[in-house]
Parts: C-alpha cells; structure tokens; sequence
C-alpha cells in the first residue's frame, strides 16, 4: 500500500485516501486498488459505491471471505439486513473463523432485533476464543432486551473479569444491581466507574439519583469545579444536568433552571433533529382501510402516549396479573414503519404490512405466553390505525398527563442515544406534543377504540382508577396489585428509581411562576 494511502486511512483523513486512491488507480488499475477504494468508501459510508467496487472484485475474483465480508457489510449500511447475512454467511462458509464477519453478522441481527441468534453467533466467537470482553458485552446487551436479568448481570461480571478498568462495564452493572433492588452494590458500582474514569459525568448522575448531594456535600463541589475544558460535550452536559438536578432536590429552582438550561443546549447542539412528517401516516391509514388481517394471540396490549407521561405505572401494576406479561417498551413497530415508504402516490402493498406483522409476533416468542402481552412504547400512537389493521384485537391504553410536568419531565430527562432527540429543546418538545395531539384526535376520529387513563388520577386514587382499567381489560384486579415495592419485575426505562418506590403522587414547584424561563410549556 502507498505509505500515503495507509498514513491517511490510519489517521481517518478518509476524503484525502480516496482522492489519493483514484489517482493511482487512474494511473495504474488494479483490482488491489479498487478493493483499497471500496474499503475507503465503507469508512465514508458510501455504500452505493463501496458496492459497486465490491461487485467488480467478486466477479473476477469470487469466494473470497473478506470481500463477501465487505459487501455484507455494504449492505448491512444499505439497511439491506437480508443480503447482508447471505454474505456473511458466505465469508464464513469459507473462513469460519473470520472475527469480522462474526462480529458484523452480530451487528445485523442485534439492527434486525434477531438476538437469539445474535447470542448464537456470539456462542461461536466464544468457542473460537472465550476471551473477548466485547463478546459478553454484547451478550450482555441481548439479555437485556429479552428481559433476561439474571443471565445480563452474569455476563457483566465476566466481562469485568477480562477487563476491570472497563468504567463502562461497571456504569451497566449499576443498572443491573437497581434492576436487583440492591442499591448498596448499585452505589458501588457507580462509584467504581467514576474511579475508573472522573470524566464519565453520567455515573455520577446515577449516583446522586441513589444518595441525593446536598449542596455542601464534598460531591457537590467536586462536580461543580470541574474543569468543562477536561470534558467532551456530552460530559459537559451531564454536568450540567447533574448540578441542576442536586439544586433542584435542595429547592434551589432558579440555579435549578439556569444549569438545565445550560445541560440542554450543549446536549441540543450536538444533535440534528429533523421533526417527524405525521401528515403522510393519516393518508396511508386511509388506504389500507379494506386490508383484513386475522387476531393473533397473545392479545397485545399498547400503552400509549407521550413519553414521562406515566406508562411504566401502568405497565408495572398491569404486570402483577397473571393473565399479563409485561414485555416492556419494545421498538419494532415504531421502527419498521417508520421505515414504510409512505409516499402519497404509493399503492400500499398488504406484504409489507404482513412482514411487519410477523416480525413482530416473532418477536414476541421470546417472552413467556400469557394470555396478554404489554408493549409499553409510547411512540407507537404514531401507529394506532396500522396497529390495530394488522393487529385487530390490540388494546391500546392511552396515558394522559398534565402537559407542563410531561414537558419539563422530558427536558430534566436525558435518554439513550438517538431516543427521544426532541427532548433537549423547548420548542422541539412542544412541537412533538403537537404532533402527539393531533395524532390521537385523528385516531378518535376515526373510531379506534382507545382506553383513557389519567396519571394523576391514578396516583390520587389508585385503587378506583386501576379497578375502572382492570375492568375495561376485562382482567380480574387484586388490590395487592398497587404494592410496587414488592413487584420485583426490573423497569429498563428513566422510570426505574421512581417504579420501585411507594406508589404516591410527586410534588413539582409551582411551575406558573417560571414563566420566564418555561414559556412555552406553560402556553394553552
């Protein structure tokens, strides 16, 4: 390789390689050449041109692992998730000890939500070498989303047993031991990733949410003279988020609004967000009117509405039936259609829709069968007409809340990468509590049954309310049911501190005298 070309690649100066590598092709062509330009393309994710190369090179040179690898891997960014496993599953035929097409195979199915086999493949690279820290880190994630507890927290302790400077590993485990109601070991592990690493901000975040600083406290002054110049951005705001956090639980609000402020615009500024067309949703829906799908069973429950709005509350005392499983949020039907092509002149195609479905019920597999099951995301009242078309006898619980403490909920609410992007700006979060709104009057329009539960209602009086829901499920209530500090079923979303906690309203400021620094949530 041109000591240029390998300079410019090992520095990631991926623009200057390819200007580089289609000089020298021009002036001396080889399929060596046109393989290093594909490889520069990939890092670019140019995929269409990655393939293009990748195409030619087969062609005169078939079974090849690494160059089926890499077109697996063009497809994969192609979000062609089906060619891409054909062609990992070709490298490997032929190389089945190829890490990278291993790992990548693992990618595509952990982007197609297929973690059972990605926790199969993830057992072959463990046969081939039981060593990699990566590989339990994965498993790890797998557990997780299939709600398997026991088996994620086993697999982060191995993975803290290949690598104990990992503060990443300890930070996840935290989760683990809140998930497990033990909080002493929670803290500790929080405190041992900050060790690891006192510019990770967000295990400090967790720990205050566990011991609650006070404004004297040594912790309090620490974070507070921290050096934003040491910081990448995303630290930074945590910072922020975590100092306002501590002056908002010692009632300080107005050094509270000042620092989440801050928090927010470094977060906001990293980010790109698009606001999401809803309009192109109610022309398709009226398409597909005479589509007819049959029940399926288990009978899915959606609780739906705004994010923070009180969803978990209603999914943890729904969980304690023993007609229910309460499968948590689970994205694959906010993801696959917000990926239909919803063009108006497209003429909707009924196997699309089915492929949906049945990667859905596929899905749902992986829980044990009752005669209910729950998908707390949500999002999915984007989806409710589509939902109910594929899904004819889903439910959907609608969870209301006071607009202002839904709003400054979301924006005190730091969420996972790519989740929620709208909650990091006032005038995004209105914007979606917009488009939320004109949703669900256009599904009632439409005479989709949709079930109405107030948060606040639910907190005041727990018992008449959950006892009118019950009813409306048609499922027997028990009042043991409202006692959530014996439900030891583990809550993945921000809810999870505040679910495992005495049922009982919280109390907010008097948000109407913030005007100045909240005027767009307080607006009618």
């Amino acid at each position: 390789m041109d000591e240029r070309l390998k300079y410019y690649i090992e520095k990631g100066k991926y623009e200057l390689a390819l200007n580089l590598i289609n000089k020298i092709i021009k002036k001396s062509y080889s399929l060596e050449n046109i393989n290093y330009r594909a490889i520069i393309y990939l890092f670019l994710k140019k995929y269409e041109a990655a393939l293009i190369d990748l195409n030619e090179i087969n062609n005169k040179i078939p079974n090849n692992t690494d160059i089926y690898c890499n077109l697996g891997i063009a497809n994969k960014g192609l979000k062609k998730f089906n060619q891409a496993i054909l062609f990992f599953q070709k490298s490997l035929d032929i190389s089945p000890q190829n890490f990278n097409s291993l790992f990548n195979l693992v990618e595509t199915y952990l982007e197609t939500y297929n973690f059972k086999n990605a926790l199969l493949t993830l057992d072959k690279i463990l046969v081939l070498n039981p060593n990699i820290e990566r590989v339990y880190q994965l498993k790890a994630f797998c557990f997780r989303e299939l709600n398997k507890y026991d088996e994620h927290h086993d697999c982060l302790i191995k993975a803290i047993g290949l690598n104990k400077n990992n503060y990443e590993n300890y930070y996840h485990l935290g989760f683990s031991f809140i998930w497990k109601r033990d909080k002493s070991n929670a803290i500790q592990s929080f405190k041992e990733s900050y060790r690891l690493n006192s510019n990770f901000i967000a295990s400090f975040y967790q720990l205050n949410k566990l011991e609650k600083f006070s404004l004297s406290s040594i912790e309090f002054k620490n974070i507070e003279n921290l050096d934003d110049k040491n910081l990448d951005s995303n630290n930074q705001s945590y910072k922020y988020l975590l100092i306002s956090d501590i002056f908002y639980e010692n009632k300080d609000i107005i050094n509270f609004f000042k620092n989440l402020h801050k928090a927010n615009y470094l977060k906001n500024s990293k980010l790109s967000y698009k606001k999401f067309n809803h309009q192109p949703i109610k022309n398709f829906y009226k398409k597909i009117l005479s589509f007819k799908f049959k029940q399926s069973d288990p009978t899915p429950i959606f609780i739906i509405g705004m994010p923070r709005s009180g969803s978990s509350l209603i999914e943890q005392v729904l969980s304690k039936s023993n007609d229910i499983y309460a499968a948590g949020e689970i994205p694959i039907l906010h993801e696959y259609f917000k990926n239909l092509d919803l063009s108006e002149n497209l003429i909707p195609n009924i196997n699309s829709l089915e492929i949906i479905k049945d990667k859905y019920i596929n899905f749902l597999s992986n829980f044990p069968k009752k005669k209910f099951i729950v998908d707390k995301l949500p999002l999915n009242f984007f989806w409710i007409g589509l939902i109910k078309t594929i899904f004819p006898n889903a439910i959907f619980i609608h969870s209301i809340r006071n607009k202002t403490d839904i709003c400054m909920s979301l924006y005190r609410t730091f969420f996972a990468d790519g989740v929620l992007e709208f909650s990091y700006s006032q005038k995004n979060i209105i914007d979606f509590y917009s488009c939320y709104k004109d949703m669900i009057l256009f599904w009632r329009e439409n005479n989709i049954d949709i079930i109405d539960v107030n948060y606040s209602d639910l907190v005041e009086n727990p018992e008449a309310s959950f006892k009118k829901l019950f009813k409306a499920l048609n499922i027997t209530f028990d009042e043991s049911f409202l006692n959530l500090e014996s439900n030891n079923r583990p809550v993945k979303t921000a809810s999870s501190i505040q679910i495992t906690n005495k049922l009982e309203k919280l109390k907010y400021p008097k948000w109407a005298l913030y005007n100045k620094e909240i005027p767009l949530f307080l607006q009618d």
